[in-house]
């Protein structure tokens, strides 16, 4: 088959209680197998695999359906592990994919690299590595990649590392207690029904790319929720920021759309903004709440790149209508020198109805 590297252990029936490990019934036993080294054929993992991986692997077969998933399959990497992704992934039809540490250790990440090519994952647990997925394009050819009910945990550095990534749409993808959740860099991304909860920071995004995120959660992350630096482009519409530190927090950010989102329960500020553009500033129509001891928003020194020396954040609701409270939660020139204004009234009277994840 072309396989270096390649072992079979045993294909023998597992089943405690009448059921597989997989949920399935006897008549669907487990096949256990090792892989490591390079693949170099197309390769199909039946349904209700364990598949350890002890070095290693590169999957390097070009073309279609490099590696076709039938059913549930369950990956257990040694310490330390990588794995180098095909040309085309074939998802399973039913069942999920689990790739998960073979013990008390971490791995290493899971990669495409592909420049040129489309990668669609569907259905798929990544857990217990340093970087979850690392998806990479190049100067002159970049990728398009599909994600679609996955679930990213207990990375040690990314949950996400994204470079050069030309398209890269995410549904109902899940990214939990990893030090940053996401990273992209270079990319176009668009993320919808989408969650961030429980890292560092949710979602760093840098380096020009363009993200969107559509009915998502940001929650319960210690540092930032969504960290926007270094030229990035940003667009959030019906969000919920809840239980940050900071819930946005933008550096040197350009255009910025925050829109029909609710920030609630931050431990430190809602807003901070550090060298903006302030006429590519859209930031109306949330339910914006006030952090710890009534903070709102912080308008960092040397903030404007422009010179107009405000940041417009008006039309929102601050949970409050009394202006002097708003006033006594936000950090800009009234208060400090060498900065500008936070120009938020006029102010909304009562909720946006509809604002956060519909």
């Amino acid at each position: 088959m072309g396989l270096v590297g390649w072992t079979l252990i045993t294909a023998a029936a597992f089943s405690i209680g009448g059921c597989n490990l997989f949920g399935g019934k006897e008549e669907n036993p487990i096949e256990r197998i090792e892989l490591a080294g390079d693949i170099t054929d197309a390769l199909t993992i039946h349904a209700n695999t364990e598949i350890l991986v002890n070095d290693h692997l590169r999957f390097l077969a070009e073309g279609d359906s490099g590696l076709v998933f039938e059913g549930s399959a369950r990956f257990l990497l040694d310490q330390g592990v990588n794995v180098l992704l095909p040309e085309d992934v074939i998802p399973p039809p039913t069942g999920l994919v689990e790739i998960l540490p073979s013990g008390n250790h971490k791995w290493g990440y899971i990669k495409y690299d592909h420049p040129g090519k489309s990668l669609n994952l569907a259905n798929f647990t990544i857990s217990g590595g340093l970087t979850g997925l690392r998806l990479y394009g190049a100067l002159d050819e970049n990728i398009d990649v599909r994600l679609n009910q996955m679930e990213i945990s207990d990375c040690d550095l990314y949950g996400i590392y994204c470079s050069r990534v030309d398209s890269l749409i995410a549904l109902d993808l899940r990214i939990t207690n990893c030090d940053v959740g996401a990273y992209f860099s270079e990319c176009t991304v668009n993320l919808e029904y989408s969650d961030f909860r429980g890292c560092r920071i949710g979602i760093r995004n840098t380096q020009s790319s363009w993200l969107y995120l559509n009915d998502c959660r940001v929650m319960d992350n210690s540092e930032k929720g969504m960290f926007c630096t270094t030229y990035a482009n940003t667009s959030a519409d019906h969000v919920l920021f809840d239980g940050n530190y900071f819930g946005y927090y933008d550096h040197t950010n350009r255009y910025v759309s925050v829109t029909n989102s609710v920030f609630v329960n931050q431990s430190y500020y809602p807003v901070e903004f550090v060298r903006m553009w302030a006429n590519y500033v859209t930031f109306e129509q949330n339910n914006i709440y006030p952090g710890a001891l009534g903070r709102y928003v912080v308008l960092a020194e040397g903030s404007d790149q422009e010179g107009s020396g405000y940041l417009p954040i008006q039309d929102n609701y601050w949970g409050t209508t009394d202006t002097t409270v708003i006033v006594d939660g936000i950090v800009d020139g009234r208060t400090r020198a060498n900065r500008g204004l936070v120009v938020f009234d006029p102010i909304l009277q009562s909720p946006v109805p509809d604002a956060g994840p519909r």
